[in-house]
């Protein structure tokens, strides 16, 4: 029993808790109470028979937006990587019945938590864990952060939809902007930094692709890239460190992300320090963490092929400790 969910409806209190049935999966069991104090078990709210799922689920919050109701859980594979999914449907009879299920993000976020602030918006926070090993971690002093909030809602189509709160843009610093273009080549764009708010619109072609190397050292040789491509649909991070003797290590991570036929690609980027968080039309989410090794990591750069860069905005964001 894991990580006690709590909301109100009318003078009852209700409480989802993360469970596992053996040898069968994940659950969550719901319970109500008027005190707070005394809990009545009323039946599983959800649970599943596909081990794809995971063996137990943890960190349960469950809400309803708009007219739906939505779970998201943090699901132990058994794997060491462990994946958040979320489900959206109708909630009758202390009962939830899913309808369309999706990953809630593809890389270090996990166990994310919601609640309703004081303009009706329903909020997430996500803690995005380490990429360093155990030994970087207490040498360095402290361990994991927490994402940018973000502002969830639903499209028509059922998906979650999540976007950085609009606070965060009173904050921007030095603005820069590119016109229009052909994407052909890789280009350093006249803007470092290891804060920044990056905001991206590009077409392409069937086989075309696009992204942008971020905390890039002035030779290339350490960098992380982000990259779409068009054939196949495919969003990845490729982190790239060089090694004392020469070597370049390369870790990547790769998502679906499937466009319509005449939708653009959108692309939120934030980037802080370690943490860079890629949120692709409003609706893939792909969190990653990466330790620069140079001082000189801070160039940015756009790269691509048989792509069109409709709008390109990029602010530099200011330290909390300044």
């Amino acid at each position: 029993f894991r990580d006690p969910f709590v909301w109100r409806e009318g003078d009852t209190w209700y409480m989802v808790l993360g469970s596992q049935i053996k040898d069968v999966g994940g659950v969550i069991f719901l319970y109500r109470s008027s005190n707070l104090v005394d809990w009545e078990y009323l039946n599983p709210l959800y649970s599943s028979d596909n081990l794809r799922y995971g063996l137990i689920w943890a960190c349960p919050n469950f809400f309803k937006l708009g007219e739906k109701w939505v779970l998201i859980f943090s699901a132990h594979t058994g794997a060491t990587v462990d994946t958040v999914y979320y489900f959206v449907g109708d909630y009758h009879n202390h009962r939830f019945v899913p309808q369309y299920s999706a990953v809630l993000d593809y890389g270090n976020m996990y166990a994310p938590l919601t609640f309703t602030d004081n303009q009706q918006r329903r909020l997430m926070f996500g803690w995005l864990r380490e990429a360093r090993s155990t030994v970087d971690q207490r040498l360095s002093g402290w361990s994991g952060v927490q994402s940018i909030p973000r502002v969830l809602t639903l499209d028509n189509q059922n998906r979650l939809l999540m976007s950085p709160v609009p606070e965060l843009e009173t904050i921007r610093g030095r603005h820069y902007s590119i016109d229009p273009m052909s994407v052909t080549q890789t280009t350093t764009l006249d803007v470092t930094g290891a804060a920044l708010d990056i905001v991206a619109e590009f077409s392409l072609e069937r086989s075309g692709h696009c992204g942008f190397s971020l905390v890039c050292s002035g030779d290339g040789t350490e960098r992380i890239d982000i990259v779409y491509r068009a054939e196949g649909g495919l969003l990845s991070v490729q982190k790239v460190n060089p090694e004392q003797n020469g070597a370049l290590t390369t870790h990547s991570r790769e998502t679906l992300h499937e466009l319509a036929p005449d939708e653009t690609l959108k692309l939120r980027i934030l980037l802080d320090g370690s943490v860079v968080e890629i949120i692709a039309n409003d609706r893939t989410s792909l969190t990653s963490r990466f330790y620069a090794l140079n001082a000189d990591s801070e160039h940015v750069r756009l790269f691509g092929s048989q792509a069109r860069l409709m709008a390109l905005d990029i602010w530099e964001m200011p330290s909390v400790w300044r």
